[in-house]
């Protein structure tokens, strides 16, 4: 498993065990237990995204019966929140909009 800045899980294991006074053992039993907090963390984020993905095609479908109907007033509030979420969904803003 490899985030986008290149970190690995072993990679984050070396490090925290470089600062941590463990034992071997005590290291080894850690690292396990990093792994599956991280690949728990991760398959949340998998769920998530799955679930907001779902939406997003949900919305899609509206926009587009939206156009069919006219709706040009209804386009418009939905383009502003739509360009508001997609700020929000920007990665790297951090604690920005929470």
């Amino acid at each position: 498993m490899t985030w986008d800045n290149g970190a690995s899980i072993n990679v984050l294991a070396a490090r925290w065990r470089a600062t941590s006074p463990m034992t071997e053992r005590h290291a080894c039993q850690s690292r396990g237990w990093l792994r599956m907090r991280l690949q728990t963390i991760m398959s949340s984020a998998e769920h998530i995204y799955s679930i907001a993905d779902n939406h997003a095609q949900t919305v899609q479908v509206c926009i587009d019966r939206l156009h069919q109907l006219g709706a040009n007033e209804q386009l418009r509030v939905l383009t502003g929140r739509l360009q508001k979420l997609a700020v929000r969904a920007n990665p790297g803003d951090g604690d920005k909009g929470t």
